[in-house]
């Protein structure tokens, strides 16, 4: 209809066996002689007009249901309207084109009217023209793949696939502790063959449909335009001769009109030739265009390399042949499809573009290798570094609960930050890798590898992994801290004060303070991590000091201190204050090697050291290393401990005999620490110990660096701390702890000649079932009595259990925990723990033997005991539960301070005889100047001379 062409004839067998005639004008068809008869209709194509599809083309077919579709006929200038929205490549329907709306169609015909259409002649086929390039935009098509990787599929359904790398492979690190890594055998493309035959790969097989299609929509426009151009030759010849013929009968006029329609025929001429020349030009390109497709593309590929640099691949593509205009937008023509998590990429093109684009894959294949080489080889690097700490880990001893608590939180941080800075150094590499590939797309740089080298080293250097290890280890530090102390989850049976929460913290910060500063807590070798069990360790003794609440931990602080500036320090606190198990325990937490803590019986010595690990560990650990170890003549448990409590008697042999206890050659990280408990005892071992210590001190200075003295007692005689003032180069501090009282209130009373057997009967009459009541009587002989005289007055309903010096430690810990009336020499005055003591009953006498050297014989004479003697005995009530002293004296007690000294008025051959036989060589003569009260010198020479007798009769 466009060319005016009203009358067709076409041979339909199924209906005549002659031609029918179909007029188009009319819209009928018949036979010649009409004895077949019918109309034609046309039936526009519809498609959906609603918004969702306006900018699509949805076509609607007879099944589908009209509801909410808006259907339209679809026309030329819809489908020319929607490829110019879209700027997308529509896939051709020839149905779509045959069945176009002949309502925008444009007539190509000539007018006989030479003065009306002249114009239109030219415009016509200009419209032709343009009608033929959106004819052409609507050829290139694409096709669907299951492919999963990149593969190029030629006409005949071959496929060969482009799989240069694996990146989603599993890096090997068995050999990352043997071997060094160079990322220069990541990097290196000569050693990888998976690119090595990748040209090969890429095939340049096309579709072969696609192309046909191609090729055949552009020939018939071309022809359509020939036929309209001689149809318009024609037409102008025809009139021409026409004119000629009646030249005559023309006049001037006439011959202008001819001579310009020869003038519009040479000129269409002319279109014809530059048409048919155009014609083989477009037939040779056409035929050389061809639709390629590359499958299996992954996504990174894909987004980090082809979606950001389509526009300068297509630029590059373009400007490597000059093509016609007619081509401009139409090849190369790039299309993307998304399939199966992979990507498809179409390219329509000439074999030039085919080939340069093949090139350009090839690189960005290689670039991308290169980039996953470096990721693989970072990562590497951070499993080295991970594997070689956790190795460490695992070899550090000792192998503690809190160390194991610690590794897993470093280990877990140290995985942690080595991810984030995996992904850091992904999003760095990609970053460069962008930056880098328009030169590696182009060709324009010959090797990534140099500058992806490069920039990895730049990163390893700006960013070393190892700069993190050290706060990674206080924020394992941090973590450790925050599960195992806690101010809120504890039930404290007395409410925790102000200043010992504010201790607790200091000593908590002081922790992490010498974890950071100090040089030998830093760095990953296996000498830096062995240290950290011990911090963890005097942390946590920190906190479970805090935890028991005894009234030292309050003035812990400033004690800390003066020890750590003096080298002999004496402390004067009231019982009860937690000297003999706090300060040991926080003596270990400050860093001193050993703390050896004496005591004057062998029961307190497993009692107290029993109790320092009770309270200093979290949980019970029958594998684990316990603080605190006992060790007493003839047995010991664990005396390699840090904290070891010995008899005064162990003690001064150790001193005395034993040359190497302490030398100049004893190796420690700060000291050792000598503490000398109940010194208000004055025993013969006490003072031989302080003897001993003080002249070891006096003849070898550089020991003071080594050793810490502690002198403790409740009440301590002046002429103690004389012993040391005397040493001009020593610093000694006599600390006393204000009196704190006692946990609980403590009522005295006074009942001055009252039998100890009523008194007691009283108070188990009036005593709530736990109770405990503690008489002290002035020996072991009169405890025995007491014992069974109750018995008897009672009937056997109180049962009162003896506590004497030659019992053992088990029957006495017996007794403690089962028990509730007792009767006690000065064995119960210090050390021994009673669960619920209420009663102490005090008659206040002691027995003390007495040496009379003119009888020459030892007296036991019963004395009042000291005032230092009876605040012990108070201080056992209060601690536990509030108490009742009832005192059975009616002395002055102030009248004596303190007792005298047992080597002022003991026998002391022996001691003379142990002194000489020693390395000393010497006797009381020569040691008296280092004791703090020396016996009288009769008594010195009277010894001297009982042994030279003694030795003449041998």
């Amino acid at each position: 209809m466009n060319y005016r062409q009203k009358i067709v004839s076409v041979s339909l067998d199924f209906i005549s066996d002659k031609s029918l005639t179909f007029n188009l004008q009319a819209f009928s068809f018949s036979n010649k002689k009409e004895t077949i008869t019918g109309f034609i209709r046309w039936i526009p194509k519809l498609i959906s007009n609603n918004e969702e599809d306006r900018s699509k083309l949805k076509t609607i077919d007879n099944f589908s249901a009209m509801t909410n579709l808006n259907p339209i006929p679809l026309t030329k200038k819809y489908l020319q309207q929607i490829a110019i929205a879209m700027d997308i490549n529509l896939t051709k329907d020839d149905e779509l084109l045959e069945d176009g709306n002949g309502d925008d169609a444009t007539s190509l015909g000539f007018s006989n009217d030479l003065d009306d259409d002249d114009d239109d002649d030219y415009t016509s086929l200009k419209n032709s023209y343009e009608i033929a390039k959106l004819y052409d935009s609507d050829i290139w098509i694409k096709n669907d793949d299951n492919s999963t990787s990149i593969t190029v599929r030629s006409h005949d359904g071959s496929e060969e696939e482009q799989n240069p790398m694996n990146s989603s492979g599993t890096v090997d690190d068995d050999c990352d502790e043997t071997t060094n890594l160079i990322i220069d055998d990541y990097l290196d493309p000569d050693g990888d063959t998976s690119l090595s035959s990748l040209s090969t790969r890429v095939v340049d097989n096309s579709d072969l449909t696609e192309s046909h299609e191609i090729t055949k929509a552009i020939l018939d426009t071309l022809k359509k335009q020939i036929e309209a151009v001689q149809a318009a030759r024609d037409d102008e010849k025809q009139k021409a001769i026409i004119q000629l013929n009646s030249a005559e009968k023309r006049t001037t006029e006439l011959e202008d009109k001819l001579a310009e329609t020869i003038q519009r025929t040479e000129h269409l001429n002319a279109e014809l030739e530059r048409l048919k020349k155009k014609e083989e030009k477009t037939k040779e390109i056409a035929s050389n265009v061809q639709t390629i497709k590359y499958t299996k593309i992954e996504k990174h590929i894909f987004y980090d390399f082809l979606v950001t640099k389509h526009v300068l691949i297509l630029d590059y593509l373009q400007r490597t042949k000059k093509l016609d205009d007619f081509f401009i937008d139409r090849i190369p023509k790039l299309v993307f499809e998304e399939k199966r998590n992979t990507y498809i990429l179409t390219l329509t093109g000439i074999r030039v573009h085919h080939q340069a684009f093949k090139q350009i894959l090839l690189r960005i294949l290689n670039l991308s290798t290169i980039k996953q080489r470096a990721i693989d080889f970072y990562q590497r690097h951070l499993n080295r570094i991970t594997k070689s700490i956790n190795k460490k880990l695992f070899e550090v001893q000792p192998n503690t609960n809190y160390w194991k608590q610690y590794s897993k939180f470093f280990y877990e941080l140290l995985k942690a930050e080595s991810t984030q800075y995996c992904t850091k150094f992904r999003e760095f590499i990609g970053k460069k890798t962008l930056e880098l590939s328009e030169l590696f797309i182009l060709g324009d740089s010959s090797s990534p590898t140099v500058a992806t080298r490069q920039v990895t080293n730049s990163f390893m250097i700006e960013n070393s992994f190892m700069n993190e290890i050290e706060r990674l280890k206080h924020q394992a530090l941090n973590k450790f801290i925050e599960l195992n102390i806690s101010f809120q989850r504890l039930k404290f049976s007395l409410k925790p004060t102000k200043d010992s929460i504010t201790t607790v913290k200091y000593f908590i910060g002081k922790i992490k303070r010498t974890f950071q500063d100090d040089p030998k807590y830093r760095g990953c070798e296996l000498t830096n991590l062995r240290r950290i069990p011990h911090l963890l360790q005097r942390l946590m003794i920190y906190y479970f000091c805090f935890i028991i609440q005894l009234p030292l931990y309050e003035s812990s602080k400033e004690l800390l201190q003066q020890i750590n500036m003096n080298t002999v320090i004496t402390i004067s606190t009231s019982t009860g204050s937690g000297k003999s198990t706090l300060l040991p325990a926080l003596l270990i937490a400050e860093g001193y090697d050993r703390v050896i803590v004496t005591q004057p019986r062998r029961l307190p010595c497993s009692l107290i050291s029993g109790r320092v690990n009770k309270t200093m560990t979290a949980e019970a650990n029958p594998n684990g290393e316990n603080l605190a170890g006992w060790a007493v003549s003839g047995d010991e448990y664990n005396p390699r401990a840090k904290i070891l409590y010995l008899t005064d008697g162990l003690l001064k042999e150790r001193l005395l005999n034993d040359e190497r206890f302490i030398t100049d050659n004893t190796s420690v990280n700060k000291s050792i620490v000598i503490f000398i408990d109940e010194v208000h005892e004055r025993s013969v071992n006490i003072d031989l110990c302080l003897a001993l210590i003080a002249r070891m001190l006096t003849n070898n200075k550089s020991l003071s660096n080594k050793i810490k003295i502690i002198i403790s007692s409740a009440t301590l005689h002046p002429s103690v701390p004389k012993v040391f003032q005397g040493i001009k180069y020593l610093k000694l501090i006599e600390f006393t702890i204000p009196s704190m009282g006692t946990l609980y209130p403590v009522k005295q009373f006074k009942r001055p000649n009252a039998n100890i057997l009523n008194i007691v009967q009283e108070l188990y009459n009036k005593r709530r079932r736990q109770d405990q009541i503690l008489c002290f009587v002035n020996s072991a002989s009169e405890v025995n009595q007491c014992c069974r005289l109750l018995a008897e007055i009672s009937q056997n309903t109180i049962v009162a259990y003896p506590l004497v010096q030659s019992q053992s430690s088990v029957a006495q810990q017996e007794y403690l925990e089962k028990g509730s009336v007792f009767f006690s020499t000065t064995v119960a005055e210090t050390s021994l723990t009673f669960p619920s003591l209420k009663y102490v009953v005090d008659t206040g006498m002691i027995n003390i033997p007495v040496y009379d050297i003119q009888c020459k014989r030892t007296i036991l004479k019963e004395i009042p005991a000291a005032e230092s003697t009876i605040k012990q005995r108070l201080g056992r009530l209060g601690r536990t539960q509030p108490g009742e002293y009832y005192a059975l004296y009616d002395f002055d007690v102030k009248l004596k301070p303190f007792p005298t000294p047992q080597i002022c008025q003991s026998d002391l051959i022996s001691i003379e005889f142990s002194l000489g036989k020693s390395p000393l060589k010497d006797g009381l003569g020569y040691l008296k100047e280092f004791l703090p009260e020396t016996p009288k010198k009769t008594a010195i020479d009277y010894t001297m001379d009982e042994l030279i007798q003694m030795s003449k009769s041998f």
